[in-house]
């Protein structure tokens, strides 16, 4: 059974699912109780809670999504000038459409310029559309719709509904990244509050060997005072600086 017929299936119980969501289910060990988290450090635990399926099913049903021939193929990322691939067909077979780039250099400056085009993925199929063109009679049939007043507040409620379920998992995992930054900055504070003192001790210790020091005369005793001013500026230039430095 193909992941549009059970989406489809669990739709008609109530139970809304989208391709992306069903995907995310089907490789979470967690349902055949195994739980591997970022915390474990790459460790793999099993589980005494009640699992849903076992881990025989869980391992089927993975062997059947990595035998898929577009498992593992990497997606290119998306171009801003090309938004509409995949989403727009080519009225002529059906097909998405796809996206390409020319360029053409100028005789007199040299400069290059970039083009941007859709066209259609079959092969000898020769519908192909400048990006521009294509857009603003996409935008010409968008403002064709309109949305009454009365059902924009139901229409906001289901798009963030919508949002929700969609990044539901990076919401769990942005509260645990937050959770780990907050530790590194108190780790790195505690480093550069001892910097600071290292560096100030290092450049302070000197005026303190000197004072140790007997003073036999009245000239040793201007060179001393001379010293110790230095070293007192030297001192605060260099906590001066600790304070700027982002570490």
């Amino acid at each position: 059974m193909k992941n549009e017929e059970i989406i489809d299936r669990l739709r008609a119980m109530g139970v809304p699912m989208y391709k992306q969501q069903l995907t995310k289910i089907f490789k979470r060990p967690f349902y055949c109780g195994i739980i591997n988290h970022g915390l474990l450090d790459g460790k793999v635990v099993e589980s005494t809670h009640e699992t849903l399926i076992s881990q025989e099913i869980f391992l089927k049903a993975n062997g059947i999504h990595q035998a898929n021939p577009n498992y593992g193929v990497p997606h290119k990322t998306e171009n801003e000038y090309l938004p509409l691939k995949v989403f727009v067909k080519c009225d002529q077979c059906g097909h998405p459409f796809t996206g390409y780039i020319r360029t053409k250099i100028t005789k007199k400056e040299k400069k290059e310029l970039i083009f941007y085009y859709y066209k259609c993925r079959t092969n000898g199929c020769k519908c192909n559309r400048n990006n521009k063109e294509l857009h603003q009679l996409f935008q010409e049939f968008l403002s064709s719709y309109s949305i009454k007043q009365e059902l924009i507040t139901s229409l906001q409620y289901e798009l963030e509904h919508l949002f929700y379920e969609l990044n539901k998992d990076n919401a769990e995992q942005e509260v645990l990244l937050k959770g780990q930054l907050t530790e590194v900055k108190k780790k790195l504070s505690t480093i550069m509050e001892k910097k600071r003192k290292v560096v100030c001790l290092v450049a302070v210790s000197p005026m303190i060997l000197i004072f140790k020091e007997p003073v036999k005369t009245e000239k040793n005793l201007e060179g001393l005072v001379r010293l110790a001013n230095y070293f007192a500026i030297l001192s605060g230039q260099c906590c001066k600086m600790l304070q700027t430095v982002k570490w």
